[in-house]
């Protein structure tokens, strides 16, 4: 009996200690300093996995965190499940400043506004008043996107007891819903570019009507705008949408995946005054831009003209002019000549292609020097004219690349 229970007792340890490294390897993938923990807002559809990093920021890898809505995302934020949040402005600005009853939670900064998100009426029944959603199943979207209570707000403002079923459900559960007649109207934010894709749907878009805006108390976030479904013209509310940073935090790392975005999302662009309501700006926002900003500058301050092309018995010469347009001295080296109507990889230089100077060529800051392309057909057929990509890589900037084309061939 002993010798049974010692058996089992020895096979639950090895089992136990089986799962436990099964578990640990596991967990040895996830690390919460390394990588970018990002809760997303789903119905703002920004698709986590089209984010792409250029390869000074390679090594960090997005990881979503699932929410059922901005209030969620920021929440996410707040309790450490994620290092950074894109949520929209009006429910941010909400939160900074403790509105509709929420707890004030402004320990993040803003790292910029990547894009905006529209309200959208939807529904076959004609909307021309608060009035006109009495008794209708209106969908309002995730749970923590706060339409509901806009809706609420404007119904008690307007003096009028309204008894509208509202609904908890996705952009796209509620366009079905409407699809199938389980809803009456959706009242909720979404990109403007799904205007177009709702009509195709055969669903009508109608206009907010104004008494939603005069009978809603909180405006703040809520801009009036207006687009062009044909020669409709539909009246709605705009929302910038907001990609945000926790100011306290552990992460060591922080500041490198706030750059990283700001380059993702091209923020350097379009950086702007943020209004207090919605928060303050990121602290090292500033500094990435300028960092970012020098880096592209000097990506493209080198650039190839053509100054003539000769044509002699043994081959072409294509004669450019290499300048450098920074304030930086800079060294280049062609990396190599592609084309995909011989082959799919690489022409060696040797074969067709060779240039002049070679090896390394010094671009001193505001300077441009002469660069020969020669080129000469030593094969026993025809080449076709074909288009000739030339690569050359910028040796002071790592993973940066010059590229411009070339016709060669045969006439």
């Amino acid at each position: 009996m002993m010798k049974t229970l010692l058996y089992y007792f020895m096979i639950f340890i090895l089992v136990s200690s089986q799962l436990h490294s099964q578990k640990d390897d596991k967990m040895s993938t996830v690390n919460i300093f390394k990588d970018i923990y990002i809760s997303i807002d789903s119905d703002i559809k920004i698709d986590t996995k089209s984010i792409s990093f250029s390869k000074k920021y390679q090594d960090l890898n997005i990881k979503e965190i699932t929410t059922s809505g901005s209030l969620d995302a920021v929440d996410n934020l707040r309790k450490s499940k994620a290092n950074i949040a894109i949520v929209r402005g009006d429910i941010l600005g909400a939160k900074n400043n403790g509105l509709f009853g929420f707890d004030a939670y402004n320990d993040y900064g803003i790292i910029c506004s990547p894009s905006s998100s529209i309200l959208y009426l939807i529904s076959e029944k004609e909307i021309h008043s608060i009035i006109d959603l009495r008794y209708m199943e209106v969908s309002t979207g995730l749970s923590s996107n706060i339409a509901q209570l806009y809706l609420s707000n404007i119904a008690k403002n307007s003096g009028t007891k309204l008894d509208i079923g509202y609904n908890s459900l996705s952009f796209d559960d509620s366009i079905h819903a409407l699809q199938k007649g389980q809803i009456d109207a959706i009242f909720m934010f979404a990109p403007e570019s799904y205007a177009s894709k709702i009509t195709k749907m055969g669903l009508k878009i109608q206009s907010v009507p104004d008494n939603f805006f005069t009978n809603l108390t909180i405006k703040k976030g809520l801009n009036p705008d207006s687009y062009y479904l044909g020669d409709r013209r539909i009246r709605t509310l705009e929302v910038q949408n907001f990609i945000i940073a926790p100011k306290t935090t552990l992460d060591k790392n922080i500041d490198l995946k706030v750059e990283s975005l700001i380059s993702a999302f091209s923020c350097y662009k379009t950086l702007q005054n943020i209004d207090a309501f919605y928060g303050d700006i990121y602290p090292s926002v500033k500094e990435s831009v300028n960092k970012i900003q020098q880096r592209v500058d000097k990506e493209d301050a080198i650039t190839f003209t053509l100054d003539q092309k000769i044509k002699t018995s043994d081959g072409e010469r294509f004669v450019y002019y290499a300048t450098n347009h920074s304030s930086s001295d800079m060294n280049i080296t062609l990396e190599e000549f592609r084309t995909t109507s011989f082959d799919t990889v690489p022409i060696k230089p040797r074969h067709l292609m060779s240039t002049i100077p070679s090896g390394y060529i010094e671009l001193k800051a505001k300077s441009q020097k002469m660069i020969t392309i020669l080129y000469k057909n030593t094969f026993i057929y025809t080449v076709k004219p074909t288009k000739l990509k030339v690569i050359y890589k910028n040796l002071t900037l790592e993973d940066s690349r010059i590229e411009f084309f070339i016709h060669i061939g045969d006439r």
